[in-house]
């Protein structure tokens, strides 16, 4: 299992993180770093560095046990998706910059912008690592937020980023998220890649503002499109598709396989 960047403590024990495009645009890094112990960012898993500088591939950190890579939800993506990340995590930390995330609400016609979370300090990082309960495997967000101030509250929810291009959210996360969802005010936003501008953009209103304009979110333990909570239907529920799952399968045929293959998504078959 790939990570994108690794913690390590130098020798005046002095809590360090370094990620992955390091370890190919400077190879002296990795001899560097044969000299510390590396782990996670949860300081539980052992990383290695896997070398890939006398070959075209590029040179990354994972688990230096395979044995532990059943203790995280599986996700592998693109190059893309991995630069899309650390483009998304400087422009929502640049210094004095108000971010507002808004839908356009189909709900009803017509349509209306509508506020899903206003805010200006917050923090955001890449590849967060979370326990998502006891005895079940850790989640590796793409973008975790939260507000400047450490306050969690209905105003200020934690805010998770998953950037969807080659894969979505795994079943059992994707039902750990929407019951996490129930019980707190967290906020899950999904920004496609396909037809990136259509479906969610980053847009600088001024120099000291941007709008985060988005379709596809969980919220209050419901999957949202353009304001439309999803239900699935009760002549969708077949004898072969596991009760526990229907929701999940619902959600990626109706939404997440159609944007993925730049579909228009039917509005009044989700009404």
């Amino acid at each position: 299992m790939k990570h994108k960047k690794a913690v390590y403590y130098n020798k005046n024990q002095e809590r360090c993180f370094i990620r992955a495009e390091k370890l190919n645009s400077d190879p002296n890094t990795i001899v560097e770093l044969k000299q510390y112990q590396l782990f996670d960012s949860t300081e539980e898993f052992e990383l290695t560095i896997v070398d890939n500088t006398l070959n075209d591939r590029k040179s990354h950190f994972r688990l230096k046990t395979n044995e532990f890579s059943k203790r995280f939800y599986e996700g592998s993506d693109s190059e893309q998706h991995d630069n899309k990340i650390i483009e998304l995590v400087n422009k929502l930390n640049s210094e004095k910059s108000k971010v507002s995330f808004k839908y356009n609400d189909f709900s009803a016609y017509p349509s209306v912008q509508k506020d899903l979370i206003k805010f200006s300090q917050y923090i955001f990082k890449d590849e967060v690592t979370k326990e998502t309960e006891t005895g079940f495997p850790y989640a590796r967000y793409d973008i975790f937020g939260l507000d400047s101030e450490f306050c969690v509250s209905k105003n200020r929810p934690e805010v998770i980023i998953e950037v969807v291009d080659e894969s979505f959210s795994e079943m059992n996360l994707f039902n750990y998220l929407i019951e996490r969802t129930k019980k707190t005010s967290l906020i899950v936003i999904y920004y496609f890649l396909k037809n990136e501008k259509r479906f969610n953009d980053l847009i600088i209103d001024e120099p000291n503002n941007k709008t985060f304009r988005v379709s596809a979110f969980i919220r209050n333990g419901l999957f949202y499109y353009c304001g439309i909570p999803l239900h699935p239907k009760e002549h969708e529920i077949t004898n072969d598709i596991d009760n526990e799952y229907r929701y999940y399968n619902f959600v990626e045929r109706e939404i997440i396989k159609p944007i993925k293959k730049g579909q228009d998504i039917k509005i009044k078959k989700l009404k």
